[in-house]
């Protein structure tokens, strides 16, 4: 999934002075093959793989002053973040139950969460 949304106002402050404000926020989730055996990443994407949630945000604010038809300055401040993250799928996220598999014969398949406290 990947998506990026943006946002801008511009306002003439007078005949001479204009200001501009932006922001943009965009994310990235990615799953990626993990581990040296090769194998691929489970339908579930339980096992076997990485999760890459990529969030960023930057913000700028521009203001453009004209001092003549020929001169004028242009003053911008940037800011951003990008919060790279890297989870084995193998491990719990934090605040989810972990799904216990256990084989009770050739044919029959059991899920059964831990007991919550």
């Amino acid at each position: 999934m990947e998506w990026t949304l943006t946002a801008k106002v511009d306002h003439r402050l007078s005949e001479r002075d204009q200001f501009f404000v932006r922001y943009t926020k965009g994310v990235r989730d990615s799953f990626a093959q993990s581990g040296n055996n090769n194998s691929p990443i489970t339908l579930d994407r339980a096992a076997n793989g990485n999760w890459r949630p990529i969030r960023n945000h930057t913000g700028v604010v521009t203001w453009n002053h004209t001092f003549s038809p020929t001169f004028y300055s242009e003053t911008s401040v940037n800011v951003g973040s990008e919060d790279l993250n890297l989870i084995d799928l193998a491990t719990p996220r934090s605040g989810a139950t972990p799904l216990v598999c256990r084989i009770r014969s050739a044919s029959t398949v059991s899920r059964t969460s831990p007991a919550r406290e």
